[in-house]
């Protein structure tokens, strides 16, 4: 039998998701950053959402990303659940 390769998951996280662990412990975000794979947060989505910011996001190693206009478009065209497993 083969061995798996290691690779690193990466995650975006969405508005209800940033809101939900803000509720509840927004430091779950950063350990699946340390242990898991990078989380991502759109800059825009970050602004929807009231408990968190910036500087709280990138202290617990969440990574802020800008999209361009047509990045944006592109990203909301997909449909469905965003794992590939759901």
């Amino acid at each position: 039998m083969g061995k798996l390769k290691p690779t690193k998951a990466w995650f975006i996280a969405d508005a209800n998701v940033l809101i939900d662990y803000a509720k509840t412990s927004p430091a779950i975000l950063g350990l699946m950053a340390q242990h898991v794979g990078p989380v991502y947060v759109a800059a825009d989505v970050l602004e929807e959402v009231e408990q968190l910011d910036v500087a709280q996001c990138l202290a617990i190693g969440l990574k802020i990303v800008d999209g361009n206009l047509t990045q944006l478009t592109e990203a909301s065209k997909r449909g469905g659940p965003l794992s590939p497993l759901s």
